[in-house]
């Protein structure tokens, strides 16, 4: 038997995500056909259960990516920590990453029963949405095969005589945030005064939301690696999706901080980011009782090697950084001696001479 169910009475009690087809059409050059034709995009959005309101959205194909993307827009764009997130369990929900991140940016995060189509009532809104705002448009796909409604299905034939005139993808993402935007301003179907989706969602708001500051949305969204990554004699260096990221910990001068440089090669940290800010990461050391912060890396600036293209700045930095480099090669020169002369091991206990620092003036 199925349950009657009660949506939220307040708004950012609820939350739904979920990916679908986005039901307008767009042009594009198939290389194969050597022609144009017509094609559709995913689009994963976020839905408040109880003023309906779009959220935030991320066009692709659902997955981590895509839903930290939606998630995000609606945090940053509302400032507001949702009590519950309900999502399908599909896509990237599955993963460790996705799991952790869940529980990040709300109280409580759940996934719908499989093969029950009620207990998410964003594939209901999503079909209101296209019969009442989408279907206007010329490049509409049609709702799915089942749809019974006229106005539910795509005119094929008018579709493939103006694939030349359909839009281009950049348009057809331009066309659907004005669809969303409409829908949040139209009449909320269950409002007794006449209000808005928008105008209820703004008006109100659930005691077991939490608000946020912006330092507390920016917060959420940084990432810890799942792996540990060797400091090494070139920096902090490690890939993300095919890409190399190259991080080196400077001092408040802007060199580098040699006494973390010298005291940390070969050792593992755990590395946390935003993917959308990759200027600045932190470093994180395993400890036994968890992980405790480290310090911050930026990315390694770069020297041109042709002395004809090196600019002041870059002079001043590279021959800065050759003094400290001396520097810090005597210094351990001294400490090594001053080790040797208490154990005995110096030169003036064996008749060996102890190698001067090579490279350093006398």
């Amino acid at each position: 038997p199925l349950f009657d169910t009660q949506l939220p009475e307040m708004p950012n009690t609820l939350w739904y995500g979920d990916g679908t087809k986005l039901n307008l059409y767009y042009k594009d050059y198939d290389k194969k056909q050597k022609r144009m034709v017509a094609r559709t995009i995913d689009v994963y959005e976020v839905m408040d259960a109880c003023t309906e309101v779009f959220l935030g959205y991320s066009f692709g194909q659902e997955n981590f990516l895509t839903q930290y993307d939606a998630y995000r827009m609606a945090l940053e764009t509302w400032k507001v920590k949702p009590y519950e997130i309900v999502t399908d369990n599909q896509g990237g929900h599955k993963t460790k990453g996705a799991q952790t991140f869940f529980k990040k940016i709300c109280h409580l995060h759940k996934t719908t029963m499989p093969h029950n189509g009620q207990s998410k009532s964003i594939e209901s809104a999503f079909g209101r949405f296209q019969q009442q705002v989408l279907h206007k448009l010329y490049n509409f796909t049609g709702q799915n095969v089942t749809a019974v409604k006229e106005n539910s299905h795509v005119n094929v034939d008018l579709i493939m005589v103006n694939i030349e005139r359909l839009p281009t993808l950049e348009e057809v993402k331009e066309q659907y945030i004005a669809c969303r935007n409409e829908w949040n301003t139209m009449d909320h179907p269950t409002s007794e005064t006449g209000m808005t989706r928008m105008e209820m969602y703004t008006s109100l708001n659930s005691p077991n939301a939490e608000p946020l500051e912006d330092y507390e949305v920016a917060d959420l969204f940084k990432i810890f690696s799942t792996t540990s990554v060797k400091y090494g004699k070139d920096g902090y260096c490690f890939e993300i999706d095919k890409k190399e990221y190259r991080y080196q910990v400077y001092d408040e001068s802007g060199q580098v901080d040699l006494n973390f440089h010298m005291q940390n090669v070969g050792e593992s940290f755990r590395y946390r980011y935003d993917p959308k800010d990759m200027t600045v990461i932190e470093l994180w050391r395993t400890t036994a009782t968890g992980l405790v912060y480290e310090t911050d890396a930026t990315p390694k600036v770069k020297i041109h090697r042709a002395t004809a293209e090196r600019d002041e700045k870059d002079n001043n930095f590279l021959f800065t950084q050759l003094r400290e480099n001396e520097r810090a090669r005597v210094a351990h020169h001294i400490a090594s001696e001053e080790l040797l002369l208490e154990e005995s091991m110096s030169e003036a206990y064996t008749r060996l001479i102890i190698p001067r620092p090579v490279g350093v003036s006398k």
